[in-house]
């Protein structure tokens, strides 16, 4: 199913992630531009795609060129200290991940290269916490604070695909003045 988007957006509420231990707790929400194929609300859905799988695979989504134009946004709901990442992308392409706490200016925060992980042909599952089967040392990262995150291909072979994004957090103290 191909899906074309800018304004919609897909939510729901999630749980405990099993990977790992990582838990995102509260309403979460994820929109995106460009032309896809699947729902964006696949990404984080708490599923991967079995390692290896292909990249069109039906627990992913996928597009074909535009890399900077086809992007997506998670809307946590609220400002969070983001500690770790658990993700995973298509092996053969360059993905860049972005943060923001209003939703309008982002900033770098990580590279994803092509290189990273330990798969050959497919999806790859990579990890930035150090327990994690799945990690990869050049995703650690110090804790950011942020309500957005933004992730978009950078370089590859034009054929890109996400299936998941999952994150270990923190709430932030709610101050009163």
């Amino acid at each position: 199913m191909k899906t074309q988007f800018m304004k919609g957006t897909a939510a729901f509420l999630a749980g405990s992630f099993l990977c790992a231990g990582l838990v995102l707790a509260g309403k979460v929400s994820i929109k995106g531009q460009g032309t896809v194929n699947n729902q964006e609300a696949l990404i984080i859905d708490e599923i991967f795609a079995e390692q290896g799988s292909p990249w069109d695979g039906e627990q992913c989504v996928w597009w074909t060129g535009n890399e900077n134009i086809t992007f997506f946004i998670v809307d946590f709901g609220k400002v969070l200290l983001l500690k770790d990442i658990l993700l995973q992308v298509d092996n053969n392409d360059d993905y860049a991940v972005e943060y923001s706490e209003d939703g309008k200016a982002f900033s770098p925060w990580l590279m994803i290269k092509s290189g990273y992980g330990e798969i050959g042909d497919g999806m790859d599952t990579l990890s930035s916490d150090a327990d994690h089967p799945d990690y990869v040392q050049e995703l650690d990262f110090e804790p950011v604070n942020a309500r957005f995150i933004k992730i978009y291909a950078v370089e590859g072979d034009s054929s890109y695909s996400v299936s998941e994004l999952q994150f270990t957090k923190e709430s932030l103290p709610v101050t009163t003045e």
